[in-house]
């Protein structure tokens, strides 16, 4: 096993000469000699120390051997350590045993191994520590995945490195051989600290502002400050400890250390020179802070590193909380940088308010320097531009001060979820912008459109309306913000069950964009594909159909996620008015060219299969229709989480799929899974197809009381105006019949003549018109032939399905 050579750990007191150090490996070598006693000396495995039985060597350490063993009083396992040399120790070196006792004993932290006892075996000393299950910090590091969540986990981690070491300072004690070996993390991810055999006691005095002491150098030169290296006696204090911390920190975040080399002369010339590339350079996730942390962490010089481990810990903290770091000098607009890239959920949706501020303030001052001759107007754009500059400063203030400190993983309320900070900082909003009307409704509109993405649609309604009353302060010059505005409104009254007052509030926003002079193509596409929606869902798929040819040449050639999901859509409406062969042309070439850019996402790509899926399912080809399906399902599950709106209405058309080819009991189970999630729009049509299909099983039983259940669910959820709740009760009624409970239909008659009749007239009701007169004829009432009246339906009409 691989131990520390002298010029590692056994150096003489008196100090360690450059001249006279051996230029091996920086992390130890072998000591021949003493390896001859230690294997005279060592325990096998499976024997016996006094109360112990020996599981197996573990390591060298700086001046001990450690084993695994097992306490058999206590029956527990523990790290049991003993000096390398045994009865042939020097009193030196049972001096320092003697330290790493007196200072594990001292120290009481969830970081820090605990010290069980000390006991003295055939005259050798036996130190019992907790035993600790894990990894070296080196290899927990490396097994992370590269990018930002990785580098935040490995944040995480040394953190709690720096909260065990400061809390060692704090008791007086240096630890001297800070390495990733001496670091262990266990299988819940937690930091654990060993190997305090070469640990000093600081003097009194040594831990205010300038604790040092003097000793010779012990310890691992890889990991060791310069000034350790020094002739004769060098300066020792808590920095020293800080520098091997720096080291560790960049060969976490690198996967190497700063300096190496195959010797000591090597490694200080290269730490005078101070050759070592920033860590953001070699490994992604890394960014400029963490360079200045790393660098000032390693300076050279003593007094230019950080004085504590808290002052390093704070300023990694700080990094993680999106605050200047003292390493490196503030700078405006990389804090600003910093939290776009940390926050872009609650960022993105004012990126286009921040760049239109911005360009108004260069533009008026540009004006300003140009338009000499009307100096009183170039004073006038100077002063607007201004204006929108502090306004600019203040929207990132807001942000900062209301949203990004708030959500923030450090924040004086760490449990505060993003929604909950959203609808908090929103009357801040209003209050601080009370003079711009038009940054509230922005930010307010913003806050709204998270709401509903995340089926929060009672919220996501009334912020809505208060940022529509803001726009009616914004005056003439809103259009377009009033235009976004009511988009979202429609997209919150859709998702809500109101499919009426969405086409309405829809249609006035694709009106608010055509009056615009030059309207914005995305948005204007995006307000038309809205609409679309709505008018499919109220079964208008003519008009549908003229909305998305529209939008589809607004978007066309952009190569973006909005051409794509409006050609998806489009390709859906083709399917229902039975275009299947201008569907498959658009559905398959939109999907390949989504899954060959870079710039798409997996859940656009999902959207495409379940459109894909629902044309194959339209062609009565549903077996081609399930695969798809399921990789719409499983991406929308995976991004938006397992209960998402689209995840439920994925589920349903799964469902649907499954019942097409006979799978009834695995149809069943995904449209529990939809109804379970509790969306109004789905609930009533997921338990509705729930019940047909223990009807197509012959659970009679079980499927008038899903039934019933999706009737409940239909009145609470769906307006009077949708057909689904008539063609719910006549499904109940007529399962009713089918299942020889007549007394019970013979009582729902008038609740069933009641929400169906008003839907009767139309050509999609006419199998129910057929199946209400069956169900009166089997059950004798004169009352369903006399509302219904007339001739016989048309059989050919379609059944009402929920899409």
């Amino acid at each position: 096993m691989k131990r520390n050579s002298p010029s590692s750990g056994r150096a003489p007191e008196s100090g360690l000469r450059l001249q006279d150090s051996p230029l091996g490996p920086l992390d130890g070598g072998d000591d021949a000699w003493l390896e001859l006693v230690r294997v005279a000396e060592t325990p096998r495995a499976g024997g016996r120390v006094g109360d112990y039985e020996i599981l197996g060597e573990v390591r060298g350490g700086a001046q001990g051997l450690v084993y695994r063993a097992r306490q058999l009083t206590t029956g527990r396992e523990v790290a049991l350590k003993r000096l390398a040399a045994g009865s042939f120790s020097t009193d030196r070196e049972e001096r320092r045993f003697e330290r790493e006792v007196e200072a594990v004993a001292g120290l009481d932290h969830p970081g820090i191994v605990t010290l069980y006892g000390v006991e003295v075996v055939d005259g050798v000393k036996i130190l019992a520590m907790e035993w600790v299950q894990g990894c070296t910090l080196t290899e927990w590091a490396a097994a992370r995945e590269p990018g930002r969540r990785g580098t935040i986990e490995k944040l995480g981690v040394f953190l709690q490195l720096c909260d065990a070491v400061q809390h060692a300072h704090q008791r007086g004690v240096l630890h001297r051989d800070l390495k990733p070996s001496n670091v262990l993390i266990d299988e819940r991810g937690r930091c654990r600290v060993l190997d305090f055999g070469l640990a000093r006691r600081l003097p009194s005095d040594a831990r205010g502002a300038d604790p040092t002491l003097t000793v010779g150098f012990v310890g691992t030169p890889a990991y060791s400050a310069p000034e350790r290296f020094a002739d004769d006696h060098a300066s020792l204090d808590v920095r020293s400890d800080v520098y091997a911390l720096g080291v560790m920190l960049y060969e976490m975040l690198t996967g190497r250390r700063p300096f190496g080399g195959s010797g000591l002369r090597e490694l200080l010339e290269q730490i005078d020179r101070q050759a070592v590339p920033a860590p953001s350079t070699l490994a992604p996730g890394g960014h400029r802070e963490l360079d200045g942390i790393a660098a000032m962490a390693l300076a050279p010089r003593p007094e230019a590193r950080y004085q504590s481990v808290h002052a390093l810990a704070d300023d990694v903290r700080r990094a993680l909380d999106g605050r200047p770091i003292t390493a490196v000098p503030p700078s405006r607009l990389g804090v600003i940088s910093k939290w776009i890239r940390r926050h872009r959920v609650v960022f993105s949706f004012s990126l286009a308010l921040l760049l239109s501020l911005a360009g108004a303030a260069v533009l008026g001052v540009w004006q300003a320097t140009v338009i000499a001759a009307e100096r009183d107007t170039a004073r006038r754009q100077r002063a607007l531009a201004l204006q929108q500059a502090d306004l600019a400063r203040e929207v990132q203030d807001f942000y900062y001060d209301s949203v990004v400190r708030a959500a923030s993983p450090w924040a004086d309320q760490p449990g505060a979820n993003l929604l909950q900070v959203l609808q908090d900082a929103v009357p801040v909003a209003v209050e601080r912008f009370r003079e711009h009307p038009a940054v509230a409704a922005e930010l307010i509109d913003g806050v709204a459109q998270v709401f509903v993405a995340r089926a929060r649609y009672a919220e996501g309604l009334q912020l809505c309306e208060q940022a529509l009353a803001l726009c009616d302060r914004v005056g003439p010059t809103g259009v377009e913000l009033r235009a976004n505005v009511t988009n979202t409104h429609a997209d919150a009254l859709f998702k809500s069950g109101d499919v009426v007052s969405a086409i309405e509030a829809g249609r006035r926003a694709v009106a608010l964009y055509e009056s615009l002079d030059a309207p914005p193509r995305q948005l204007f596409a995006a307000a038309l594909n809205s609409v679309a929606g709505y008018l499919k869902r109220g079964n208008d798929f003519a008009a549908a159909e003229g909305q998305l040819r529209r939008a589809c040449g607004l978007v066309e050639g952009a190569g973006n996620r909005t051409e794509w999901m409006v050609k998806s859509h489009f390709g859906e409406v083709l399917v229902l008015t039975e275009k299947y062969d201008e569907a498959e042309a658009v559905l398959l070439a939109t999907l390949r060219t989504a899954e060959a850019s870079a710039a798409s996402t997996p859940l656009v790509v999902g959207h495409l299969h379940g459109s894909v899926a629902m044309l194959y399912r339209a062609k009565g080809e549903a077996a081609r229709a399930i695969p798809h399906q399921r990789r719409s399902v499983a991406v929308a599950a995976a991004i938006l989480g397992p209960t998402d709106f689209m995840v439920a209405s994925e589920r349903t058309v799964l469902g649907r799929c499954l019942r097409d080819v006979g799978q009834l009991r695995e149809a069943a189970a995904e449209f529990a899974a939809a109804a379970a999630m509790g969306h109004p729009p789905l609930t009533a049509s997921a338990r509705r197809q729930q019940a047909k299909c223990f009807q197509a099983l012959g659970e009679l039983d079980r499927a008038v009381e899903l039934m019933a259940t999706a009737c409940d669910d239909a009145v609470r959820d769906l307006p009077a105006s949708r057909g689904l709740r008539g063609a719910a009760f006549v499904d109940w009624l007529a399962l009713l019949v089918e299942a020889g409970q007549a007394d019970r239909a013979r009582e729902l008659v008038p609740r069933v003549l009641d929400e169906a009749e008003p839907h009767l007239d139309g050509d999609r009701f006419a199998e129910y018109r057929d199946r209400l007169r069956e169900c009166g004829e089997q059950l004798g009432s004169e009352v369903i032939e006399a509302r219904l009246g007339g001739g016989p339906a048309a059989v050919s009409a379609p059944a009402v399905e929920d899409g």
